[in-house]
C-alpha cells in the first residue's frame, strides 16, 4: 500500500509492502508520485516470492557485483578481463577482491584405449572459472616485486579520482543507483589525469549494463530502469595504426636478435595470416592442418571468435609453420603463453624503437596488406580475414594517405579532369583583342550611355512644361 504527502513543496510516495519498503521525492504533482508507487507496486507482485537475495533496496551495488561475478563472469571467456573491473567495485566497497583460474573450456580429445589423446575425436567444452577470495600477499624487497609494488603505486594514484567515484556509487543500494551517478563516473574517468581511452570507459559501462539487465530478468529484482540506458555510452576507440616500411626494417633486426625464435614466427604468421592472437595461441593445433595440392592449403579452426572457419594458407605461411617444432596432431601450434608474448613483444618494441604499436594491430598491418595486393578484392579480403561483415572489416583495412598519394602518381590512365585539360588545350583560341580596340569600344559605351540619360532628362522636362 502506498501513502503520500507533500513536503518542501514536492510531492512524495512511500510504499509499505511485506518484506518491502521504497520511497520517492521530488514530484512536481500528486499524480507523478502516484504513477511512480504503482509502477513499484507492479514490479514488486510479479516479483513477489522469486525475488533473489535481500533484493535492491538492502543489496548495495558491490555485493550485487559479486554476486553477478559467480553466476554470470565465470561462464564468460573474458573473464579475467571483467573481474578486474569488478574488482575495483568490491575494493571500493571494503570488499576482498577475487581471481580467476580457468577449470573448462576449449577443445578437449577423446583419449583411445592406450589413453593417447585423439585427434579425430574432437568436442568444445563451454567456459567454466573458479573464482576464489584473493589474500594480501606479503612484499618482499626484490627488484622485481619492488617494480611492481611503484607500478601499483602509480596507477592508484592515477585512478584516484574515478575510484573515489566508485566509492560512493559501491556502497549505494542498488535500487538507489541512478543515471547521474554515472555519468559522474564517466566525467571522473575522462579527465586527462585519469588518462582512460574510450574503449575502457564503454567496457564498465557495458558491465554494469549487463549486470542490472541481468538482476531484472534473472534475479526478478524489481527495477523500474536500467540506469546505464540514461547515460551516453563513450565511443570506443577505433585504431588505425599498422606498421610502416621503416618500422618493419627495425623490427626485422629486433627480431632477428630475438633469443625465442617461436615468437618471431608467432609475429611474421600473424602478419602472413591475418589471424588473431587467440587463433594462433589457444585454437590452432597441429590436426589442423590441411595440405591439398591441387585445391589449396588451408588451417581448419575448430572454434574461434567468430566460429568455425577456414584460413587459406600462403606457400610462405606453410614454410614458417615448418620451421616449428611439429607436436602431436592434437597438440596447439604455438606453446607459448600470452605473458611470454606480451613481454617479448614490449622488448622486441623497445629494441626497434616503435612507439604505440599493440599485437593487434600486425591483424590491421595485413590486411591493409591484402587489400592493396588484391586490388580491392573484398570478398577474397573477407576470407583471409574471417570478417562477418564488411563493416567490420572496414575497420581493419587503414591506408595511410601518403601510400595513396604515391600511388596516384602512376595511375594507368588519366582522369576525367587530365581528359578535360587535354580538350582545352587542344581547342582553337579566339584571336585577343589589342587593348587600343577594347578602349575604343569601353568609351562608345560610355558616350552611349551619357546621350541616353541626357535624353531622358529632356523628355522628362518637357513633360513637365506641359
Amino acid at each position: 500500500m502506498a501513502t503520500y504527502g507533500k513536503q518542501s513543496g514536492k510531492h512524495f510516495a512511500r510504499i509499505r509492502l511485506a518484506g518491502y519498503k521504497d520511497f520517492n521525492g521530488g514530484f512536481d504533482t500528486r499524480k507523478d508520485a502516484r504513477e511512480w508507487a504503482e509502477r513499484q507496486e507492479a514490479l514488486y507482485a510479479n516479483t513477489k516470492g522469486t525475488m533473489r537475495g535481500m533484493g535492491p533496496k538492502k543489496t548495495m551495488l558491490a555485493l550485487a557485483l559479486r554476486d553477478y561475478a559467480y553466476d554470470v563472469v565465470v561462464k564468460q571467456k573474458g573473464c579475467v578481463q571483467a573481474l578486474s573491473r569488478i574488482n575495483k567495485y568490491l575494493k571500493a566497497g571494503g570488499l576482498p577482491t577475487l581471481r580467476a583460474t580457468l577449470v573448462q573450456g576449449g577443445r578437449t580429445f577423446e583419449p583411445d584405449a592406450q589413453g593417447k589423446p585423439q585427434a579425430g575425436k574432437q568436442k568444445m567444452t563451454s567456459t567454466l572459472f573458479e573464482l576464489h577470495e584473493v589474500a594480501p600477499a606479503p612484499v618482499f624487497q626484490a627488484a622485481r616485486q619492488v617494480a611492481f609494488a611503484k607500478r601499483a603505486s602509480d596507477n592508484a594514484l592515477r585512478d584516484a579520482g574515478p575510484q573515489a567515484v566508485r566509492e560512493r556509487l559501491a556502497r549505494l543500494p542498488v535500487s538507489d543507483v541512478r543515471g547521474f551517478h554515472l555519468t559522474e563516473l564517466l566525467k571522473a574517468t575522462d579527465a586527462p589525469a585519469a588518462g582512460y581511452a574510450g574503449a575502457t570507459r564503454r567496457q564498465e559501462i557495458a558491465i554494469l549494463s549487463s549486470f542490472f539487465a541481468h538482476a531484472k530478468k534473472n534475479w526478478s529484482w524489481p527495477l523500474a530502469e536500467n540506469p546505464t540506458l540514461a547515460v551516453q555510452w563513450p565511443k570506443g576507440d577505433e585504431r588505425d595504426r599498422v606498421l610502416s616500411k621503416e618500422e618493419g626494417k627495425r623490427l626485422a633486426v629486433a627480431l632477428a636478435g630475438c633469443p625465442n625464435k617461436q615468437f618471431s614466427i608467432f609475429v611474421l604468421l600473424a602478419i602472413e595470416t591475418v589471424m588473431r592472437k587467440d587463433e594462433l595461441l589457444q585454437t590452432a593445433c597441429w590436426c589442423d592442418i590441411d595440405r591439398n595440392e591441387e585445391d589449396g592449403d588451408v588451417l581448419k579452426l575448430v572454434a574461434d571468435k567468430t566460429g568455425h572457419r577456414d584460413v587459406p594458407l600462403t606457400p610462405f605461411a606453410l614454410m614458417l609453420l615448418a620451421e616449428l617444432p611439429q607436436g602431436e596432431l592434437h597438440e596447439k601450434i604455438f606453446t607459448l603463453t600470452d605473458g611470454a608474448v606480451y613481454s617479448s613483444w614490449k622488448r622486441v618494441c623497445e629494441a626497434a624503437d616503435i612507439d604505440d604499436l599493440h599485437i593487434h594491430d600486425l591483424r590491421h598491418t595485413g590486411a591493409t596488406m591484402y587489400a592493396e595486393l588484391l586490388n580491392g578484392d573484398i570478398f577474397t579480403l573477407q576470407k583471409i580475414t574471417g570478417h562477418k561483415t564488411l563493416s567490420s572489416l572496414r575497420r581493419y583495412v587503414n591506408p595511410k594517405t601518403r601510400d595513396i598519394a604515391k600511388r596516384l602518381r602512376v595511375l594507368p590512365a588519366d582522369t576525367l579532369a587530365q581528359t578535360l585539360h587535354q580538350g582545352i588545350a587542344a581547342t582553337p583560341q579566339p584571336p585577343k583583342r589589342s587593348r587600343a580596340v577594347a578602349e575604343s569600344k569601353r568609351a562608345m559605351a560610355a558616350q552611349t550611355a551619357v546621350m541616353y540619360d541626357f535624353r531622358a532628362f529632356a523628355d522628362e522636362r518637357a513633360r513637365r512644361q506641359a
